[in-house]
């Protein structure tokens, strides 16, 4: 049973809001968790793309425009169990293959704290 859901902001942007090379984060608790999905979105129309590895796969997909958030689940379509103190690295690739660069870049990881996936 799902104990608390749990949501990881993150917000990657230049001084300008407009990023200008590609970027990472880390997330790694200290606890079991269930990843569910990552949120996220530009505030322009632009070609950026998220992927994950580590406790989590994500190919590479395209991240949402305009504000309009895209939802982003592992590879498999389903939640994931993620271990105690193991890692998952997502990478933004700010502009896709040579496109328009993102600006302001929200990711929200989105999580349950506690054994299975509700």
């Amino acid at each position: 049973m799902n104990e608390r859901l749990i949501a990881m902001p993150l917000w990657i942007g230049g001084p300008d809001g407009a990023l200008t090379a590609n970027v990472s984060a880390v997330v790694e608790l200290p606890f079991p968790w269930t990843f569910k999905c990552v949120n996220a979105c530009a505030s322009n129309d632009s070609s950026a793309t998220l992927a994950a590895s580590g406790g989590v796969t994500i190919t590479a997909t395209a991240v949402g425009d305009s504000g309009d958030p895209t939802e982003i689940e592992d590879d498999s379509g389903g939640p994931v169990e993620v271990s105690a103190d193991e890692a998952i690295t997502f990478a933004i690739d700010f502009d896709g293959a040579s496109g328009t660069a993102a600006a302001n870049l929200s990711i929200m990881v989105i999580g349950w704290i506690g054994e299975g996936a509700p």
